[in-house]
C-alpha cells in the first residue's frame, strides 16, 4: 500500500504544472520593457521633430574643397576621395596620374562641426626603375572642420613628403588639412 501512495503522490507532482516564477519578478520584467518602449518611442519622437525643423533655421554655408598634390617624383596620385561627414563630395581616380590640384567649389553644407575624411592612393612611378610601378599606397586622413555662419570655408587638403631620402618611398606621403 504504502508503495502505491508513493506512486500516486509521484504521479500527481510529475504531471501538474511546472510551478510558475515569483509574481513580482514578472511584474519587474514588464515594467522594465514597458520602460524601453516609451523611451524607445521618445526617441523616434525626437528625431521626427528634428527632421521637421522650422525650415529658416537650415541655412546652408558655402565650402571649397582642394587637394593638392606636393609628393616628389616617384609616386603618382591615382585616386583621390573625400567625404565630408557621410557624404562623398570628392571623387576622381585616373591610373596615369591626376592633377597636381584637384577641387570642388561652390558646395554647401550645414553649419557646425563635420568629419572631414580624406583617401589618397599613389603608385610607384620611376621611368629608369620600371619595377616600381608595382607599389602602391593609401594615406588617409581624418579631421573635425568647423563650418562658421556667414562665411565662406576653404578646406585645403595638402598631399606632402614626410622624412628625408632614408624613409622608405611607401612611408612618405601624408595628409595636412588647412582650414581658412
Amino acid at each position: 500500500m504504502r508503495l502505491r501512495t508513493l506512486a500516486a503522490l509521484f504521479a500527481l507532482f510529475a504531471f501538474t504544472a511546472p510551478v510558475r516564477a515569483d509574481d513580482s519578478q514578472e511584474q519587474q520584467y514588464e515594467v522594465k520593457i514597458r520602460d524601453l518602449e516609451r523611451r524607445v518611442e521618445e526617441l523616434k519622437e525626437r528625431i521626427r521633430n528634428m527632421r521637421q525643423r522650422d525650415p529658416t533655421s537650415i541655412v546652408l554655408y558655402p565650402y571649397t574643397l582642394a587637394i593638392a598634390d606636393r609628393v616628389g617624383s616617384g609616386l603618382r596620385l591615382v585616386e583621390a576621395r573625400a567625404w565630408l561627414g557621410a557624404d562623398l563630395v570628392l571623387f576622381a581616380k585616373d591610373e596615369r596620374g591626376l592633377p597636381r590640384q584637384l577641387g570642388v567649389r561652390d558646395a554647401a553644407l550645414f553649419a557646425g562641426e563635420t568629419a572631414l575624411q580624406v583617401e589618397l592612393t599613389y603608385r610607384g612611378d620611376d621611368p629608369i626603375f620600371v619595377y616600381m610601378s608595382a607599389f602602391h599606397t593609401t594615406v588617409r586622413a581624418k579631421e573635425l572642420v568647423h563650418l562658421a555662419p556667414g562665411e565662406s570655408t576653404a578646406l585645403l587638403i595638402e598631399a606632402v613628403e614626410r622624412g628625408d631620402a632614408t624613409t622608405p618611398i611607401l612611408e612618405r606621403p601624408a595628409i595636412r588639412i588647412v582650414t581658412r
